[in-house]
């Protein structure tokens, strides 16, 4: 079996676990990890293409997205709060 086709059969897999797992989680934590695992199936189905472009593209958005979800979690937790339940209702602008 070609390389490309086992990057491929363990993407989609893991595109399924990472979707179904952040589809039934409530805490932040776990939100971002499953996150994490849908977007490395992402990423190993762009290695399969050979689309170097497109990788390059897919890790750059990825990362400022995270840089913006962390910096919002930060500025909201330097109110002395560690949790975020309630966020909506507290600060609007953050949410």
């Amino acid at each position: 079996m070609k390389m490309q086709t086992v990057f491929a059969i363990v993407g989609v897999i893991t595109v399924l676990v990472g979707s179904i797992g952040v589809a039934t989680q409530w805490r932040i934590v776990r939100f971002i990890s499953y996150s994490a695992i849908t977007h490395l199936g992402f990423l190993l189905l762009t290695v399969t293409t050979f689309h170097v472009t497109g990788y390059l593209y897919y890790i750059a958005i990825y990362a400022i997205t995270n840089i913006n979800l962390f910096a919002i979690i930060l500025q909201y937790c330097l109110g002395n709060r560690h949790d975020l339940s309630g966020m909506f209702r507290i600060n609007l602008g953050l949410s």
